[in-house]
């Protein structure tokens, strides 16, 4: 958690686009769904609007999803054509469970997307894939969708299934979210 004198001066930093902050915090958008790196060209949004976090994962959690503008993933060093290729993959569909299969459709050996990913951003391929779908779900959620339906549109069959993994990663059970357990 973000103590409220760090969420000041990340705004501030925020709007002066300040460099050195790079790699030190992400900003979630509230009003557009997206997060960003400090230095984001684009307009900035109000403080009341903005929500900070150490790492991109934690916004991925959070149900934002990357900047197309200053591309938060692939920062401060330059991400492998294989890593942009399979985020790419990721944000045209974010809903997928990914498989051998769609691997072998990309060309891409699973191992090394795992290893590479895991090298650059601290989680592997298939975490962040799970990180993004489990966004979307938070967000239906928090919209006041059923939880079924929120279930469904993120690719899981199995109720107990998409409850585990939406306990084990968000640290509750989808159904105390309204309860603001979360």
């Amino acid at each position: 958690m973000i103590a409220d004198e760090n969420k000041k001066q990340y705004y501030r930093a925020l709007i002066e686009k300040k460099a050195e902050y790079e790699g030190v915090f992400f900003v979630g958008v509230k009003t557009t769904g997206v997060f960003c790196r400090p230095t984001c060209p684009a307009r900035k949004p109000k403080f009341e609007n903005c929500e900070f976090f150490e790492t991109a994962k934690q916004a991925l959690l959070a149900s934002f999803r990357p900047c197309k503008r200053c591309r938060p993933l692939s920062h401060p060093n330059h991400v492998s054509k294989l890593v942009q290729l399979l985020v790419k993959a990721v944000e045209e569909n974010p809903e997928k469970r990914w498989k051998n299969r769609d691997f072998q459709k990309l060309s891409v050996d699973a191992s090394t997307a795992r290893r590479q990913f895991k090298k650059r951003f601290g989680m592997t391929f298939v975490e962040y894939a799970r990180a993004r779908r489990m966004g979307l779900a938070m967000k239906q959620i928090r919209k006041g969708d059923a939880v079924i339906d929120a279930q469904l549109s993120s690719g899981y069959e199995s109720s107990s299934g998409f409850r585990d993994a939406f306990s084990k990663i968000m640290g509750a059970a989808p159904t105390q979210l309204g309860q603001n357990k979360i």
